[in-house]
């Protein structure tokens, strides 16, 4: 069956239903990255200018670019110190970019290509499961993932996020209903949680 999808309704859906995590393996993120080939581009789209960067397997970073686009390269290239970089698009990106088409014949299929512990992955794999629309707390993530009072944890591995907006860190707060920190500074959090309530009549 041929179903059509708009962008905004794609929105509605959890990222798990569009989003799919991967680890890297040792040889791609050994010794920062000395064998890996990176492709990047910067981007606009409705909720900011980004920057995304993937390797030969997946999507490894997507991150909002300040006024300067300094610091996002400059996080860009620490995760990845000794990587191979070229300004370049690839299939990655365009998936991840097409998230903003106007409309969908079918779902889409993004791959992210992390690197990270497996307790930072399995906290990454549970933001995926955030509707749209809905904030959770650090303390809710902990429970969800089996690891009640490791609230301290969580927050350290939603801050080390490598993907904005598909792996959707910015849904969760503080227990106080605090917007809290966000890697990509407090004002882009409250301007995506702003664009969601507007844009999705959630």
């Amino acid at each position: 069956m041929n179903t059509r999808v708009d962008y905004l309704n794609l929105f509605h859906l959890r990222p798990e239903e569009y989003v799919s995590i991967t680890s890297m393996t040792k040889d791609e993120c050994e010794d920062g990255g000395i064998d890996l080939d990176i492709y990047y581009n910067i981007f606009t789209t409705p909720v900011g200018e980004v920057l995304m960067a993937s390797n030969h397997m997946g999507l490894v970073y997507m991150g909002f670019i300040d006024v300067k686009k300094v610091a996002v390269l400059n996080d860009l290239v620490q995760r990845f110190p000794n990587a191979h970089f070229d300004r370049a698009m690839d299939r990655f990106q365009k998936r991840a970019l097409s998230i903003f088409q106007n409309e969908w014949s079918e779902k889409p299929d993004i791959i992210l290509r992390v690197h990270g512990t497996a307790f930072q992955v399995n906290v990454w794999n549970e933001l995926l499961r955030i509707p749209p629309g809905q904030c959770v707390s650090y303390g809710e993530i902990a429970q969800r993932i089996g690891a009640p009072g490791a609230s301290r944890a969580v927050g350290t591995a939603i801050g080390a996020n490598p993907i904005a907006l598909l792996i959707p860190c910015h849904r969760v707060i503080r227990a106080d209903g605090s917007v809290g920190n966000y890697h990509w500074g407090k004002e882009q959090k409250l301007a995506l949680l702003k664009w969601e309530k507007e844009n999705l009549g959630l």
